[in-house]
């Protein structure tokens, strides 16, 4: 798996976050930004949020994937100049936030570009906050993606798109376009349409007197309505839709408190549920997981699971008895009928049928194979509920690539671990060499981007952050400074909510 040459039409929030968190996991080896400010586009190329910048589209000719992140009217305008300055073989996708009338005008343009792909979709994440001063790399994690496939553009182009997505840290959905048109006319315009016209109401020296449900009601009111008029515009039907049911519910309820009688509601309010106090990290490898997670529970005293040296057993136990790692029977044969265990000590060794491997699962030929165990789901099922049976008795740290969200997801403690791909390149380089390990870099960053890839797309467990992670980014940090910021957030949470261990 090679890098890609990205390109981005439109840094703001949207395309300024794309192109931070795409250059930052790797997949992306430089980015271009294309607008029609170049002083903007000079401040966003010193902030390191692209490489370079253009402001002609013939800038496009080099890029493999291109993302038009500009408003709903201007894509529909300049697709055409778009697809006419990329290169046969480039993947485009929007951003916009109604597919239907962009899917038509592609349709009406693709006769005319026949090697050139091109995917309607929709990151569906967002601030009231615009500009590429308030993007962020972390802005899609853990976030529903929907790609709207069009007849006749082939399966590996609708997989890269995914793997795109993917690599921004999203779950990605396909659906027509007129299915994401209707369920997001629910989910967003309706409540930014609710937002602006509740604002209207309220004067403004009521606001003084406002608290919490104010704020939570009003922070999407800030939002560009010029923009937004577009999207109500072109989204129409399905918004009207949307707005009337609202109403028709509205409407009963405030006839109900007419009347003196109670409001109802047919929807079950969110009740968090137990959780168990285990610390649970997650994060791409060579974030430094286990280095940390080793520490922590040192510090804490608490127990130590290192699943991904699981993993790593039986795809030992695999090699040693030779098995086709292609051939899955007979790879979970050999890990169900191979004895793996963790010892308790800190780090724990790791033993594969009584014998201690915990140097021999770390070379080079075990981490380039473990792939095929981790995204193998009979394979997970199987190490999963060992690791989850062992996370629940608490008092653990635990670290892989899906602890947080398959494992343990009751964890009180959970942390996204995480660092630019190329410092994470740089560090396992430096682990092998120390090891005394010899593997080409260029060999490395390969393989390291092809398992980001695998653990991002495999269909269970995913590496992905989970909603309520806090997240690290260790890429400028030393070990002793991330330890300190995981271990006194525990602390903080401890004494917040009178956890006694």
């Amino acid at each position: 798996m090679e890098q890609v040459k990205l390109a981005v039409v439109g840094v703001g929030l949207i395309g300024g976050s794309i192109a931070r968190r795409l250059r930052f996991s790797g997949l992306a080896k430089e980015v271009l930004g294309v607008g029609r400010n170049p002083e903007r586009l000079q401040k966003a190329k010193e902030l390191g949020i692209i490489d370079s910048f253009a402001t002609d589209y013939s800038a496009l000719a080099d890029s493999q994937v291109v993302f038009l992140a500009t408003p709903i009217d201007h894509i529909i305008s300049h697709l055409p100049q778009v697809l006419s300055s990329v290169s046969p073989g480039a993947l485009i996708m929007d951003v916009g936030s109604v597919k239907g009338p962009i899917y038509r005008r592609y349709l009406e343009l693709r006769d005319a570009h026949p090697q050139v792909w091109f995917i309607p979709a929709h990151p569906i994440a967002g601030s009231h906050l615009t500009g590429f001063e308030h993007s962020r790399k972390d802005l899609f994690f853990s976030r529903p993606a929907v790609i709207c496939p069009v007849e006749g553009v082939p399966e590996d182009v609708l997989e890269m798109a995914e793997l795109v997505f993917n690599f921004l840290g999203m779950d990605v959905y396909r659906l027509s376009a007129e299915e994401h048109d209707r369920i997001l006319a629910y989910t967003s315009h309706l409540p930014h349409l609710i937002s602006f016209s509740y604002r209207d109401v309220v004067k403004d020296e009521m606001v003084r007197f406002s608290a919490g449900a104010f704020r939570d009601l009003t922070r999407i009111a800030n939002a560009d309505i010029h923009l937004w008029n577009g999207i109500f515009r072109h989204n129409r039907q399905w918004v009207e839709e949307a707005g009337d049911a609202f109403l028709e519910a509205f409407g009963e309820k405030l006839s109900a408190i007419k009347e003196g009688r109670e409001v109802v509601v047919s929807y079950l309010p969110y009740r968090e549920g137990d959780c168990v106090y285990t610390v649970a990290i997650d994060g791409p490898a060579g974030a430094g997981k286990s280095t940390i997670a080793k520490l922590l529970a040192v510090r804490l005293g608490f127990r130590l699971i290192d699943t991904g040296a699981m993993y790593r057993a039986g795809t030992l136990a695999c090699m040693r008895k030779e098995v086709d790692l292609e051939d899955v029977d007979a790879v979970v044969e050999c890990v169900k009928a191979s004895s793996i265990e963790l010892t308790e000590d800190v780090p724990p060794r790791v033993l594969l049928n009584g014998e201690d491997v915990s140097e021999e699962i770390r070379v080079p030929e075990v981490t380039k194979n473990v792939v095929y165990l981790a995204r193998e789901p009979e394979v997970r099922r199987h190490f999963v509920a060992i690791q989850r049976e062992m996370a629940l008795q608490g008092k653990a740290v635990i670290e892989g690539r899906d602890v947080t969200t398959e494992v343990i997801p009751e964890a009180r403690f959970k942390f996204y671990l995480d660092a630019s791909f190329e410092e994470r390149v740089k560090r396992r380089f430096n682990d092998l060499r120390h090891r005394k390990i010899e593997i080409a870099l260029e060999v490395l960053r390969r393989d390291m981007l092809l398992r980001d890839a695998s653990d991002l797309r495999r269909s269970m467990g995913p590496l992905r952050k989970a909603r309520d992670a806090f997240y690290v980014d260790s890429t400028h940090l030393s070990i002793e400074h991330t330890l300190n910021i995981i271990y006194y957030e525990i602390k903080r949470r401890m004494v917040n909510e009178d956890i006694q261990f």
